[in-house]
């Protein structure tokens, strides 16, 4: 679904527009101390808004909540049809960063998960399959180093046997 196209701007986003890109403290700030009001805003300055926290949330490392925030992005995105946003495709950018936060919280089965499912949808992509390789290597990393434990176990144990 295209966004209206009203040149009418609610107070609260054009103080939101105020702040710069990339200034995620402050991003992050306006979200939390206007979150009720931001809810009740018309879908297109929420949408822009949620995006744009969601954004901030990822660039300050704070990947736990991004989770909870892209989640909410999607949905809206299905719900309302919304496949574009800054030039971007919502769905391929928001499961690109979710896969991301996954792989910074450890989660390396559901970041896994989650590039296969972009994969899919976008086999030409141009970052995931390069995510996709680190999570593989890295859970192959994770097993060797379990099984490398297992056998330093192993041969501290037969060694104290053979001193008995």
């Amino acid at each position: 679904m295209p966004y209206r196209n009203s040149t009418y701007r609610s107070p609260l986003f054009r103080r939101y527009r105020e702040i710069p890109p990339k200034a995620y403290q402050s991003l992050l700030r306006f979200f939390r101390e206007h979150e009720q009001e931001i809810a009740c805003l018309e879908l297109e300055e929420r949408f822009e808004l949620l995006f744009a926290y969601a954004e901030a949330l990822f660039g300050v490392g704070a990947y736990g909540e991004h989770l909870e925030r892209v989640e909410e992005i999607i949905e809206l995105a299905f719900r309302h049809n919304i496949e574009e946003h800054q030039g971007r495709d919502v769905l391929q950018h928001c499961l690109l960063r979710k896969a991301a936060s996954c792989f910074h919280l450890h989660q390396l089965e559901r970041s896994e998960y989650v590039l296969r499912e972009l994969l899919r949808i976008n086999p030409h992509h141009p970052t995931a399959p390069y995510l996709l390789e680190r999570c593989l290597r890295r859970r192959r990393a994770r097993r060797l180093l379990g099984l490398k434990a297992y056998a330093l176990a192993f041969f501290f144990l037969s060694g104290v046997a053979s001193l008995l």
